[in-house]
């Protein structure tokens, strides 16, 4: 069940180098803060009323939603099948029922988180209203 609340034991990045395992929403974050200071650095005045004009949106808001977009790219990781490639990274979350795990799902070798993403933002933007399917 939904609590409203992020859970952190949602892995996005895994490596050697890291300390630990990088909770998949300071990535999300982190990629949206990053899209922000591009489009600050590298968009004169003009470019951004072109691309607002071109998202059809008021050049007050085009750079909140370039981020949001960025933010959403890696949505697919918070699927069981990307999860379960590294399972002794959740800790307790595979214990709770609502992760349960089935054999067919967990490590599927042909599952990829890119095309999770385009499943879900293929729903989740046309509830926003972005187009009708």
């Amino acid at each position: 069940m939904f609590t409203g609340c992020v859970d952190r034991r949602l892995w996005g990045k895994s490596a050697d180098s890291l300390p630990e395992p990088y909770p998949l929403i300071c990535h999300l974050l982190d990629t949206a803060a990053v899209a922000g200071a591009l489009f600050d650095a590298l968009l004169t005045a003009d470019r951004v009323e072109w691309l607002a004009g071109q998202l059809r949106v008021d050049p007050a808001v085009c750079r909140d939603l370039v981020m949001f977009w960025a933010g959403l790219h890696d949505i697919g990781k918070i699927t069981v099948p990307f999860q379960g490639q590294r399972r002794s990274i959740g800790g307790s979350l595979w214990d709770e029922p609502d992760y349960a795990v089935s054999a067919q799902s967990e490590g599927d070798n042909d599952f990829r988180h890119d095309q999770a993403t385009l499943v879900v933002l293929t729903t989740f933007l046309s509830q926003l209203g972005y187009w009708r399917l």
